[in-house]
């Protein structure tokens, strides 16, 4: 067995559902990385959500650890700040917190980004592998890889990372819209934990079965909808204008109702419209019941058929 084989079979293992591993010897190891992948996913989307707290950018003017520079009505002399920056900085516990939160983040980061790297490298290496791919060359084969919908997934979770440090501006505080945005594009590496739950894939064969049904549920409640605006605008126009001023207006009321939302920017002020509202949440509870009812008995019906198809596969490999 070469290197590129036993990589080919512990990376692939999650792509396709039902998959077993064909040397039990590997299974221990496939399952140690899988754990590792799934912990450093989670690991990543943690340290991106702290990240877009305020305190992390501590080299800017508007941030709390320059506040003895700046006067009552906000106005900061930058000047004197970028002279004091560093005393500061170093006095204020908070600030220290800051700076010491950015250095375990950037560690973490580059780690975590390192693991997905390697990962996703090893996973293009062993493609050409797959017996699929056994009449392809092997640059034809890994290209064909690349554009699959998960390795995509992987490469544009890391790139914001090398694109983000390639880019830096000078100061290196990185703290421009653009910056921002590539640093939490990195929150979609929690669609990775997939890899592990095969629920992509569920999902979709519960949708592909009950395409029908969930149709006629959505064109009844757009009828619905547009009916009870229409009866809501006639009623409401009158003594209650700036709420219901048209039809595309009262839609709104109308999806809130039936949602039992309530935000309460619109509602309706005559008898007549209060009691046609209560009508309409009432049956916004029974009509939002359906499509869960549906899905809940399509996503019982698919789990028993994979449950099923992995254990004719099973037989059949004994």
């Amino acid at each position: 067995v070469t290197w590129r084989q036993m990589f080919y079979e512990l990376l692939r293992v999650n792509n396709h559902d039902g998959y077993e591993y064909r040397r039990p010897s590997l299974k221990v190891i496939g399952h140690f990385i899988e754990s590792v992948l799934l912990g450093c996913v989670l690991v990543s989307v943690v340290f991106l959500m702290l990240d877009s707290f305020n305190f992390v950018s501590v080299n800017q003017p508007e941030s709390f650890c320059w506040g003895s520079c700046c006067g009552e009505d906000g106005s900061c002399d930058k000047e004197v700040c970028e002279v004091h920056k560093d005393e500061m900085n170093d006095n204020d516990p908070h600030c220290r917190m800051a700076h010491d939160f950015i250095e375990v983040r950037d560690v973490v980061l580059w780690a975590v980004t390192l693991v997905f790297t390697i990962e996703y490298t090893l996973r293009l290496w062993s493609v050409v592998e797959d017996p699929s791919c056994s009449n392809s060359r092997p640059l034809h084969a890994r290209l064909g890889w690349m554009v699959q919908p998960l390795p995509l997934l992987d490469l544009v979770a890391i790139l914001p990372f090398y694109v983000t440090l390639l880019l830096h501006d000078e100061q290196g505080t990185g703290s421009s819209a653009v910056f921002r945005i590539m640093r939490l594009v990195r929150i979609i590496q929690i669609l990775r934990v997939d890899r592990t739950m095969n629920a992509a894939m569920l999902m979709a064969r519960v949708f592909a079965r009950k395409a029908d049904e969930l149709m006629v549920v959505v064109f009844v409640t757009l009828v619905f909808i547009l009916l009870v605006s229409s009866v809501m605008f006639i009623i409401e126009n009158d003594k209650n204008k700036e709420m219901f001023p048209h039809i595309p207006g009262s839609m709104w009321w109308a999806i809130n109702c039936l949602a039992t939302i309530g935000y309460g920017d619109v509602y309706p002020k005559t008898a007549t419209g209060r009691i046609i509202g209560s009508a309409v949440a009432f049956v916004g509870i029974g009509l939002f019941a359906l499509p869960a009812g549906i899905l809940g008995a399509g996503f019982s019906e698919c789990a028993e058929e994979m449950k099923q198809e992995r254990r004719r596969r099973r037989l059949l490999r004994r």
